[in-house]
């Protein structure tokens, strides 16, 4: 059904006329015979006519490429404005709208906007080229309304310094995606929100069920409080997206950090997730498939459940997933290998916890797990590396399997490091208390242990580029 169809706002004139100015509509419809003119008795088009009861031509009035000035005295005096002139007329070329210093409480919604491509961008930054000087605030008071700006199928997009708030305690989104979007930007903005709950009415980039963003670059923004996830963006298990690049953000009291969910082939990297109100999750991939990259990550939060967790995340031979020079202090479980994992190469990460495993795979179906140059260390007396099932096609040797316990590893019973060795596993590896220097830094400070890796191909600086 509907596969010519589209779902198109048509920017009526007014509700008693109900005449369509959006230009993405012009020309949609197919030809009925029979049927050659309006309500109006206006001649339809005998090829393209349009859909609905009026036969209209969009003029062709879209903005020049250049830069427009948002905000009192500017060529726009408000947000709503430039959504009604970006959604009525289209773009010709480039455009940046430069948002002058201000608070601004308007929730717009953008949709596709004709004329928009690789070439003809669409810019939201503030004047000032810094995020303090504009503050666009989520006041929406429902869940339909639940944003300061809302992409839903808009492509070729960018945005730059600029806070986006929302502390209210039952709405607080700041940016929300929807449908497809194509290669969207957002860069060295702020995002403030209300800590407090778990409900993702209080995300800060959200993309719901279906969403699926392709190209899509979160990078150099700090996200301080929340009440779910700082980004949690949850794609099509029919249509998966490409493209993700998370990287270089700094994510403060969110209660968990990223979640996706069908997003395929992404990069996580350079990001700080901290804080005493991080509590759930750090990083979270589910059912993310491809090379993924989770790389030069630091989670420091001493009373977070989980800071890597991967559930159904499969990767091929030759073109294996990655998770590596991360630092990792949380309470219970560092990195979780859930389950249906394929093809991941856990290397060079520094992971210390409080109460359970530092590398854990509780549950059944990983395969091909290779754990090489790792620090794995718990202060409970109990196993650092748990694997609850077997893993066909395991590899792990030069790690620092550190506890207290006589039996360091976990997989499918208690090992002492001897005994683990003696199936073929960790040959090179050792038991030894990194000491580290402090919690949130965890540099080892024992020489015991200095120099014991194996060099890895690729892979030629720590997470400092040293």
């Amino acid at each position: 059904y509907d596969s010519n169809s589209v779902s198109i706002n048509p920017l009526f004139v007014t509700d008693s006329t109900l005449v369509p100015t959006n230009l993405n509509l012009d020309n949609l419809g197919t030809p009925v015979s029979g049927l050659t003119d309006d309500i109006n008795g206006t001649t339809r088009s005998i090829t393209t006519p349009d859909m609905g009861a009026l036969e209209f031509t969009g003029a062709d009035n879209r903005l020049a490429a250049g830069t427009y000035t948002v905000g009192s005295g500017g060529d726009y005096a408000t947000l709503a404005a430039v959504r009604q002139a970006l959604m009525s007329q289209g773009i010709a070329g480039a455009v940046v709208f430069q948002i002058l210093s201000g608070t601004y409480t308007e929730s717009i919604a953008l949709e596709g906007v004709y004329g928009s491509s690789a070439t003809n961008t669409i810019t939201f930054q503030s004047a000032a080229a810094n995020a303090d000087s504009v503050i666009w605030e989520n006041t929406g008071s429902s869940s339909s309304t639940n944003y300061a700006l809302q992409l839903s199928g808009t492509d070729h997009v960018q945005i730059k310094h600029i806070t986006f708030k929302g502390d209210s305690s039952s709405y607080s989104r700041k940016i929300v995606l929807g449908g497809v979007v194509d290669s969207v930007t957002i860069d060295s903005s702020k995002f403030l929100g209300y800590q407090g709950g778990n409900s993702n009415n209080h995300a800060s980039i959200f993309g719901g069920s279906g969403t699926v963003a392709t190209g899509l670059k979160i990078r150099n923004n700090t996200f301080t409080d929340a009440g779910n996830y700082a980004i949690s963006l949850n794609a099509s298990s029919s249509n998966s997206a490409t493209g993700l690049e998370i990287t270089n953000n700094t994510i403060t009291n969110t209660y968990s950090g990223i979640f996706l969910q069908y997003y395929d082939g992404v990069t996580i990297r350079g990001n700080t997730i901290k804080g005493s109100y991080m509590l759930d999750y750090g990083i979270y991939l589910y059912y993310c498939y491809g090379a993924n990259v989770i790389e030069d990550n630091h989670i420091y939060a001493p009373d977070m459940t989980y800071g890597i967790n991967l559930y159904y995340c499969q990767a091929t031979s030759g073109n294996e997933a990655t998770i590596v020079n991360n630092l990792i202090r949380v309470e219970d479980t560092g990195i979780l290998i859930n389950q249906y994992n394929h093809y991941q190469n856990v290397y060079y990460n520094t992971v210390k916890v409080r109460d359970q495993y530092a590398l854990g795979g509780s549950y059944y179906q990983n395969q091909y797990i290779t754990v090489k140059n790792n620090i794995f260390s718990t202060l409970a007396s109990t196993a650092t590396m748990y694997f609850g099932y077997q893993v066909p096609g395991w590899v792990s040797d030069y790690n620092n399997i550190n506890t207290d316990s006589n039996y360091p590893v976990y997989y499918q019973g208690n090992y002492t490091l001897a005994e683990w060795e003696t199936l073929g596993y960790d040959s090179n590896s050792v038991n030894m208390d990194p000491i580290f220097n402090t919690d949130s830094t965890l540099v080892p400070t024992s020489y015991l242990f200095e120099n014991k890796g194996t060099p890895i191909s690729g892979i030629i600086d720590d997470i400092n580029g040293v």
